[in-house]
């Protein structure tokens, strides 16, 4: 590990995301050298996400950082009373609204705010309305349909928030965390209606997807969500998965229906 570090540290600010990379792969095999380097850790995770001009770094940067929460769970949090969380969120935020990144990254930085919420559980609520507001503001992304580019940019942006819409609902274990999420329920599904009724740019991933996130919701709140998982277009999304020719899309939702309140 300290070779890579020596490679890191050779010009300060400016990181090799092979070295990045390399140092992430060997946490995922040796969890146990994040707490032996935890300090050192950090400060590369902040200046790659705070490296805008050098797409590759930064993205190195978000794959360490899902190999640190991937590992840490909820100490990611704890270790620090979410002092270095916080930072990452505000840095990710940020992120979001810079020129100099590319859109095509905007669906990996979306993710990461999933990886944080499956790492740190109930703590999450404490980002919930920041992310959740950053979701609803990225389903209302709108592309030509004739780029083909845009459309594939499109259909990944859309794949990722349904990821970390799924991703905060399984998060929140206690109740009474899981009730902060029930308001945005209806953005949830509003979304899912959008991309329902948005046929020309609706693959079978998406459709794996909104099935998933229905089941979830279905899990998550029981009788609470009855009025609006019997809305037709629920029935609807679940029978076109049942005659799939999918199979795992078809499993997902022999799954949901079987959660689904009745």
């Amino acid at each position: 590990m300290e070779v890579f570090f020596r490679v890191l540290d050779f010009v300060p600010n400016q990181l090799p995301p092979e070295a990045i990379m390399a140092v992430s792969s060997l946490l995922a095999e040796i969890p146990s050298l994040i707490q032996n380097y935890l300090e050192p850790l950090k400060r590369y995770t902040i200046i790659s996400l705070t490296n805008y001009e050098e797409t590759s770094v930064f993205i190195s940067g978000l794959s360490l950082l899902g190999t640190i929460c991937g590992q840490m769970e909820v100490h990611f949090y704890t270790m620090d009373n979410g002092q270095f969380c916080d930072k990452v969120v505000e840095l990710l935020i940020a992120s979001l609204h810079s020129p100099k990144l590319s859109n095509n990254v905007k669906p990996t930085i979306l993710n990461s705010f999933g990886e944080i919420a499956s790492a740190i559980q109930d703590h999450s609520v404490k980002y919930l309305q920041r992310v959740m507001g950053v979701l609803i503001g990225a389903s209302k992304t709108t592309v030509n349909d004739d780029d083909e580019d845009e459309v594939e940019y499109l259909i990944s942006l859309r794949e990722s928030i349904l990821e970390t819409y799924t991703m905060f609902i399984q998060s929140l274990k206690d109740p009474q965390a899981r009730n902060h999420i029930s308001p945005f329920i209806p953005d949830i599904l509003n979304f899912v209606n959008i991309i329902w009724n948005d046929e020309a740019n609706r693959n079978e991933s998406l459709v794996g997807a909104i099935i998933g996130i229905i089941g979830d919701i279905s899990v998550a709140f029981g009788e609470g969500v009855r009025g609006i998982m019997t809305q037709p277009v629920v029935q609807v999304i679940i029978s076109k998965g049942l005659s799939s020719r999918n199979t795992q899309i078809q499993r997902t939702a022999r799954w949901a229906q079987s959660v689904i309140p009745k």
